[in-house]
């Protein structure tokens, strides 16, 4: 049986969220870079699938029921036997900058592709019009898995797929930064769509965003979208590129899954067929919106 393509594949890692509250306690919830853009695209009016990993105890069921009461489609998130899910902790300073803590060596999704071979791994990929991956989901991925999944999606690309990425540079998650430069630009070659953000690329060794943008179009991206915070955002093509600034500043409480949230909203209108102008006002509109809640996923009543 032939199952029906969804618009977007998303891959990467959820894990439990433990955030601190204006009284200081910790509320849990869960959350993830690639997972915080799945939700947000789905509440877009995206079809979502999450490829991922989860284990098989109590949580991993607490998160799977969540996945799925956010929309997530989860015939391709595997579930893995005697495994438990990864742990991060927010804290917020007073300008809502958020500082994280880990516990991710033994997460699920580092084992997502074990087992799994290269006509499956395959099959999966093209169940989806689109796959979204993260730099942070190929850093949580063994080498020859990272480049396992890499050359399916440089197949996906060539028969059609479109491939969207954030390099999402974490230097905790490399061994040093060379290595990730190399990793990222492997991501990049095999994407339709790249949305970094200027920052991960001046710690990558970008000393300008026309460098940044020079170096992903040479690489065979075809848009780029180069998020640069309180400064707007760039998009570019190789026919041209166009600035675009903030249209509204806010005062953020937490800027957890601005750039996901960004990511989304500029997915859905991507996908849509709509205007880059479009693309770029849904996404600052919906990253302004997230970064005035606490948490990565903000309820769906104080998103409007």
């Amino acid at each position: 049986m032939v199952r029906t393509k969804l618009d977007i594949g998303v891959i990467g890692e959820c894990m439990l969220e433990l955030r601190q509250d204006a009284g200081g306690s910790y509320q849990m919830s869960y959350g993830g870079d690639a997972f915080n853009t799945a939700v947000y695209a789905h509440r877009a009016g995206l079809s979502v699938g999450f490829l991922t990993a989860t284990g098989d105890d109590y949580y991993s069921d607490w998160l799977l029921a969540r996945w799925q009461d956010e929309g997530m489609d989860c015939r391709d998130a595997r579930r893995l036997a005697d495994s438990a899910p990864a742990l991060y902790v927010i804290r917020n300073d007073d300008e809502g900058e958020r500082y994280f803590h880990y516990w991710r060596d033994a997460s699920p999704f580092r084992q997502w592709l074990v087992g799994m071979d290269a006509e499956a791994l395959q099959s999966t990929l093209v169940g989806y019009e689109v796959i979204y991956l993260t730099g942070i989901g190929l850093a949580l991925l063994p080498s020859e898995d990272r480049e396992r999944l890499l050359a399916a999606l440089e197949r996906y690309r060539a028969a059609g797929g479109q491939v969207a990425f954030d390099p999402n540079y974490r230097p905790i998650l490399w061994r040093d930064a060379a290595i990730a430069r190399q990793w990222i630009d492997r991501g990049y070659s095999v994407s339709t769509l790249a949305m970094p953000s200027l920052e991960d690329e001046v710690a990558l060794g970008a000393d300008s965003i026309d460098r940044v943008i020079d170096h992903a179009l040479g690489l065979g991206v075809e848009e780029l979208v180069v998020k640069d915070g309180a400064s707007g955002c760039t998009v570019a093509r190789s026919a041209g590129r166009r600035n675009y600034p903030i249209a509204q500043p806010v005062r953020p409480v937490d800027t957890t899954a601005a750039g996901d949230s960004f990511n989304a909203a500029y997915l859905a209108c991507w996908i849509a067929g709509e205007t880059e102008a479009q693309a770029v006002a849904a996404a600052q509109k919906l990253s302004a919106q997230v970064v005035c809640v606490r948490g990565a996923i903000s309820p769906v009543e104080e998103i409007q």
